[in-house]
């Protein structure tokens, strides 16, 4: 499982590293694409596994499961951790998810969430402020599930 949060600095050949407590979880390669909130999401093969699975049972024939299909495979990259623990970011996520130095690197159970530090502030911020109206919603939705 992966909990916790991490700031990170990305280096000058734009390589990040994972937390090093997460690193066995991960294993020796990941899977990172753009994520919701222009935030990076890695998976290992597992969780990827998964992930792929239940997008690819939802209809082709719906514009909607088309569309975050594009979104989440098109932008997908599978991509080998160093032996320092780094894995190199391609451009076009670095630039989705608005990274320049400094990131946060957050656990978010079966995923990582790779974030500049300006959006992850101002994510926090805002859901802080909303916290218990997002609560609530969220319960909704597990007792209708």
């Amino acid at each position: 499982m992966l909990i916790g949060k991490y700031n990170h600095t990305i280096d000058i050949k734009n390589r990040i590293s994972l937390p090093s407590k997460w690193r066995n979880y991960l294993g020796e390669k990941v899977i990172i694409t753009t994520g919701l909130d222009k935030a990076l999401y890695v998976y290992n093969n597992e969780e990827w596994e998964k992930i792929a699975a239940a997008l690819n049972s939802n209809s082709f024939l719906s514009e909607d499961s088309r569309n975050i299909s594009r979104y989440i495979f098109a932008n997908a990259y599978d991509l080998s951790i160093d032996s320092h623990g780094r894995v190199l970011l391609p451009e076009s996520l670095k630039s989705y998810a608005d990274l320049k130095v400094d990131a946060v690197i957050a656990g978010s159970y079966n995923r990582a969430e790779i974030w500049s530090q300006d959006n992850y502030d101002k994510c926090l911020r805002e859901t802080t402020l909303n916290i218990n109206e997002i609560s609530n919603k969220v319960r909704k939705e597990m007792n209708n599930n």
